[in-house]
C-alpha cells in the first residue's frame, strides 16, 4: 500500500457500508499506512438509491454528506478532529443501486460484464487514473 499511486476504496452507500470503512480505516495503527490511506485513496460509493435519505440514523443528501458525516462521528468519538478527514479523500464514482447488480452474483458476472457497467467501468477507471 505504500507503494501505491492509485487506492480505490469501495463503500458501499448504506449504514453498514459505512461503519465497515469507518472500523476499517479508523483502526489503522500505523501513522504511515494511515497517511497513505487517506491521502492517495479515492473511494468508489456502490448501491447508492436516488435519494439518500438516512445513514446511520442521520440525514446526509449525497455521497459527499456521507464522507463529512464520517468526520462528525470521529470527533463524537474522540472529543477532536482528527488529523486525517474522510471528506478530503476525492470521490472518483458512484456505481447507483441497480436490482441486475444483485442477480451478477448468482450468474457469476461482472458488472463490467453489462453494456451499463462497462460504460460506468472505463469511466471510473478514467477518473481514477486522470484524477477529474
Amino acid at each position: 500500500m505504500l507503494n501505491a499511486d492509485n487506492v480505490v476504496i469501495t463503500i458501499d452507500a448504506s449504514t453498514w457500508g459505512v461503519m465497515q470503512a469507518l472500523l476499517l480505516m479508523g483502526n489503522v495503527d500505523n501513522m504511515e499506512v494511515q497517511e497513505a490511506l487517506f491521502c492517495r485513496s479515492q473511494v468508489c460509493f456502490t448501491k447508492v438509491r436516488e435519494s439518500i435519505n438516512k445513514v446511520l440514523g442521520r440525514q446526509v443528501k449525497d455521497v459527499y454528506n456521507i464522507l463529512r458525516l464520517m468526520d462528525t462521528i470521529i470527533v463524537d468519538l474522540l472529543g477532536i478532529e482528527p488529523e486525517f478527514l474522510f471528506s478530503d479523500i476525492r470521490v472518483c464514482g458512484v456505481i447507483p443501486y441497480n436490482e441486475q447488480l444483485e442477480n451478477l452474483w448468482f450468474d457469476r458476472k461482472q458488472y463490467s460484464d453489462i453494456s451499463e457497467g462497462y460504460d460506468f467501468t472505463l469511466r471510473l477507471l478514467e477518473s481514477i487514473l486522470l484524477k477529474h
